[in-house]
């Protein structure tokens, strides 16, 4: 038996915040949720949900493509710093791991990381959220293909 922990698993609420700071907060549930009564306008409203949040999932692509080469470019600007520290704390000839292992422990290096992997996260939230989305479509799809069997079959009996 193997036991996994994880921190938190409540990521059915998403709070996107637009460039004035106004904030719209979704529950996933809600937006991923067919409502078979109304298959008319859940599918009106499909292609819009799916632009709409496939639309979110590449601004945060862009973005965390902004913060992996901002930690590449911190990381270059380090290592003269790295290399010229080591050496005059007595190390004649820093090595590739010790100028990487001094470039870890600095502060700056570890926030640009964790902003990285903050947003490899969000992409993989979104990722998740768009292919739920093609999911639903071919449920949708499938749910009106049986409505409107269901329907043929009643107006038979009917006509019997």
């Amino acid at each position: 038996m193997v036991d996994i922990r994880v921190n938190d698993l409540d990521f059915t609420k998403i709070r996107i915040i637009d460039a004035n700071g106004t904030f719209t907060e979704y529950d996933m549930q809600e937006v991923l949720n067919i409502n078979e009564h109304d298959l008319n306008n859940e599918i009106k409203l499909q292609p819009s949900k799916y632009v709409y949040w496939s639309s979110i999932l590449e601004q945060i692509r862009g973005y965390l493509e902004s913060a992996e080469l901002a930690e590449e470019k911190l990381k270059a600007e380090l290592y003269e710093v790295a290399r010229d520290t080591l050496i005059a704390g007595g190390t004649p000839k820093p090595t590739k791991d010790q100028i990487d292992s001094w470039i870890l422990r600095q502060e700056e290096y570890t926030n640009a990381k964790a902003n990285t992997i903050a947003y490899r996260k969000f992409v993989k939230q979104l990722t998740f959220v768009v292919k739920s989305l093609e999911q639903r479509h071919s449920m949708l799809v499938q749910l009106s293909a049986l409505k409107r069997d269901q329907m043929e079959y009643e107006r038979s009996i009917r006509n019997l």
